[in-house]
């Protein structure tokens, strides 16, 4: 894939893809410009799949320059009309050599679970499910209060002021740092993404709890109206939600997502989503569920073993 020649190309085949698919909203043009220009981006292991001379897929294999885990991704895409037909396959073997060429210590991979057509298609490449990630939502007509949340913590919303980004990355890496693919944020990716949605129109508020003058939780509002108009909704996201390990179990957390609730209902929302990890060790799942959330949708996270990474090396073209 050559930036900028196959800009037309990425947007038409993703979008393509993504109206046959549930809870997936629309790229563009200016979407995939911003995306390059975020820290997080690799231009590398980007492929473009041809038949009779028309583009009829994607394929990238990307590590995060931000990883010191170095763990690759692979993502693939072909159109409906031209699946079953080893386009897939041709792709994802050319973005998985590349991604160990390019030292990429895991390989790693993804499929929303009803996606039974994606999880088999992992499945066909070796690939084995390691973990899910839950998104819940809950409507906000009513808030949840009084459900053991810490009446004592200091909610205090912070700016896009240099020490306010850089208070709020520090925590979020601190509080992120033990997670098995977390990669860290920075201030430039921060001020990038809000500059981004406040383009469009939304809206991103990050809210830290302080207790005893101490910094010791995030959490992050975001508001994005092109994905509400492409699903047809009024939904706002809860993203970054952690405490420091030496202050978990006290309610903290609880108190961070009443407070970005009620700034997503305060904003004309009618519900919130968030996501977490089945296996997250804080037992974050359990908490949601007993504040009204319920799992809407899972998405499944693969693992390519070693013993099937060296044989698919083997055979890319």
């Amino acid at each position: 894939m050559v930036a900028g020649d196959d800009d037309a190309v990425y947007v038409d085949i993703y979008n393509r893809v993504a109206a046959g698919l549930p809870e997936q909203s629309p790229t563009s043009p200016a979407e995939l410009e911003f995306q390059r220009s975020m820290p997080y981006y690799d231009p590398h292991g980007r492929f473009v799949a041809e038949l009779a001379g028309c583009a009829v897929g994607l394929g990238f294999g990307t590590i995060n320059p931000l990883d010191p885990a170095r763990i690759g991704w692979l993502n693939v895409k072909v159109l409906p009309e031209l699946r079953r037909r080893r386009v897939g396959t041709g792709l994802a073997e050319a973005a998985l050599a590349s991604l160990r060429q390019r030292g990429a210590q895991k390989l790693w991979s993804g499929a929303w679970e009803e996606s039974s057509a994606g999880t088999a298609f992992l499945r066909s490449l070796g690939f084995r499910e390691q973990t899910f990630e839950s998104w819940l939502r809950r409507p906000l007509a009513d808030l949840p209060h009084g459900i053991g949340e810490h009446t004592g913590v200091e909610i205090r919303e912070t700016t896009l002021e240099d020490d306010d980004l850089r208070l709020t990355v520090d925590l979020l890496n601190e509080v992120f740092c033990e997670d098995r693919d977390r990669t860290p944020t920075t201030v430039e990716a921060r001020r990038k993404r809000a500059a981004e949605l406040a383009r469009q129109g939304g809206v991103i508020r990050t809210w830290v709890a302080m207790l005893g003058g101490r910094p010791v939780g995030v959490v992050q509002a975001v508001i994005s109206p092109r994905e509400n108009s492409a699903l047809d909704v009024r939904r706002g996201t809860l993203m970054g939600l952690g405490v420091l390990r030496s202050f978990r179990r006290q309610g903290i957390a609880r108190a961070l997502v009443i407070r970005a609730l009620e700034f997503l209902k305060d904003r004309g929302m009618a519900e919130a989503e968030l996501s977490a990890d089945n296996d997250n060790p804080t037992r974050a799942l359990g908490i949601y569920l007993k504040m009204g959330f319920r799992v809407a949708r899972r998405f499944v996270e693969f693992e390519l073993p070693r013993s099937h990474q060296r044989d698919v090396v083997q055979q890319s073209p």
